[in-house]
């Protein structure tokens, strides 16, 4: 996918995400409806991030993807790495989630990665964080 003015777009969509983590982090929701906003989040600002440095990105939901060519063009995801571990909330739990499965994941810590991760692409592309009083 070309990467063009899609910067200010994907960050906006990725705000929206992380606002809507934020709300759903304080009522009872389905862990697949929080992972699936997470995975969108995380999505949307690694696309940002490719964006901002010019780095034309695959059409897909792969985090692990995503991360790959970051760090093939010397970019640092050291530090958000585990949130690869979202991928499988953008189809596969989405769709063919049960509740046997039992999956586990830390809302409060995820929401801190993926808000670190949101400062690290501001900075990138100089965005402003101005949805849902961020």
């Amino acid at each position: 996918m070309k990467t063009g003015n899609d910067g200010v777009r994907l960050y906006r969509v990725g705000l929206r995400d992380l606002y809507t983590l934020r709300k759903l982090n304080q009522g009872d929701f389905d862990t697949e409806v929080f992972g699936f906003h997470a995975q969108q989040a995380v999505e949307k600002f690694l696309k940002c991030w490719l964006s901002s440095i010019e780095i034309d990105y695959p059409f897909t939901h792969d985090l692990r993807v995503l991360f790959d060519l970051l760090d093939a063009n010397k970019q640092d995801t050291g530090e958000f790495r585990s949130l690869q571990d979202l991928t499988d909330f953008a189809v596969f739990y989405r769709y063919e989630f049960d509740t046997s499965m039992n999956i586990r994941l830390d809302r409060d810590d995820c929401i801190e990665q993926i808000g670190r991760l949101e400062m690290v692409v501001r900075k990138l592309g100089d965005f402003h964080s101005d949805i849902g009083g961020e």
